[in-house]
């Protein structure tokens, strides 16, 4: 199972895996958006094909109450979901996930500032082609594209739900033993906690991700942060910041920001991806944990409100820790997580007295 096809921001496509051999019976179609440019449209978003051939169609529309709504039709198979995104900040992610044989089709915006926002259509779900995924990524004249959109991918399978914070392989996380490859941990191996103590670890898992706009890897970069060695994070990670600006401004010691808002070009900055994927790890803990990667304090995997839905749970990054059965449930983080307005006002104030913004 794999990524098959990607098309960047400058409009450039690019084949990944093989080309399908017919339809695919399942498979995700992931679109990131400019927020405030898709904010400002009406109409139609994706479209192929004419307007006016009532048994095929391929469309996605926004409505004037900000509701998307998707349409595919092949003859008597139809599959129409509509979500409303709500605020979801600088980049919005939609994933259209479809399933032929269960009849089952998911509508899901991707945001870590929010709870999961989706709908699921049942019925005859039409498969997507390799002529239609040809035309979305590479045609210039049978599909219609809104400039909102950034970045398009489509897979061979259903990708991750919910929650999408993880560390890329090869960052190193310190156990008492030293420092170890995320990826190489497994369950019952110790972990530094934010105490400085052991902390077991329970589940240990990741995904491949194509690299769209505001889903690329962020750089940490070292001393900053209290790093000894840079950390690539995606960018709904969860990082520590600390300091007397926090303690005045929060009451708290430690406070979480995820990694996209601490990019500032000198201390954080968006990666240079040089691959049309990335593959991330997140580790699950007995309780809400940060621990050590790299010397920062990062927060553990923290499923929320997943754990109290199984269907949605089944389809998550940590889907094989839910089947086995376990009750466990992770409804808060380790700390307070700033909203970017917070970070914002956190940053002017260190701007003002000259203070490293990271801490």
């Amino acid at each position: 199972m794999s990524w098959r096809a990607l098309r960047g921001a400058d409009g450039s496509a690019r084949r990944i895996g093989p080309v399908p051999e017919g339809p695919l019976r399942q498979g995700t179609l992931l679109l990131s958006f400019d927020a405030a440019a898709l904010g400002r449209a009406y109409g139609p978003i994706l479209r192929i094909g004419p307007r006016l051939e009532p048994q095929r169609i391929f469309a996605l529309d926004r409505r004037r109450d900000g509701e998307l709504s998707f349409l595919i039709r092949d003859g008597a198979e139809v599959s129409h979901i509509a979500v409303l995104p709500g605020d979801t900040g600088a980049h919005l992610h939609l994933a259209y996930l479809w399933n032929c044989d269960r009849e089952e089709a998911l509508l899901t915006v991707l945001s870590g500032d929010r709870g999961i926002v989706h709908r699921v259509g049942r019925g005859p779900v039409p498969a997507i082609g390799s002529d239609q995924i040809a035309t979305l990524f590479t045609s210039r004249h049978g599909a219609f594209r809104h400039d909102a959109i950034r970045g398009m991918a489509v897979a061979d399978h259903l990708m991750p739900i919910g929650p999408l914070p993880g560390l890329l392989a090869g960052s190193l996380v310190t156990t008492p033993e030293g420092p170890r490859s995320i990826e190489t941990l497994r369950p019952g191996d110790l972990v530094l906690g934010a105490g400085g103590g052991p902390v077991p670890v329970l589940w240990q898992g990741g995904a491949e991700l194509p690299a769209l706009p505001g889903l690329g890897p962020v750089r940490l970069k070292a001393p900053f942060h209290g790093l000894d060695h840079d950390l690539v994070t995606l960018p709904d990670q969860l990082v520590a910041i600390g300091g007397r600006d926090v303690e005045y401004q929060f009451g708290a010691e430690r406070v979480m920001v995820r990694a996209r808002d601490l990019i500032d070009g000198t201390t954080a900055m968006e990666d240079a991806v040089r691959t049309a994927t990335v593959h991330y790890h997140t580790i699950l803990l007995a309780e809400p944990e940060m621990f050590l990667a790299s010397g920062a304090l990062v927060q553990s995997f923290t499923p929320g409100r997943l754990a109290r839905q199984p269907a949605l749970a089944g389809m998550s990054v940590a889907a094989d820790w839910f089947v086995a059965g376990d009750t466990l449930r992770h409804d808060r983080s380790a700390a307070r997580v700033l909203q970017p307005f917070e970070v914002k006002e956190l940053r002017r104030i260190r701007d003002l007295r000259r203070a490293p913004y990271a801490v």
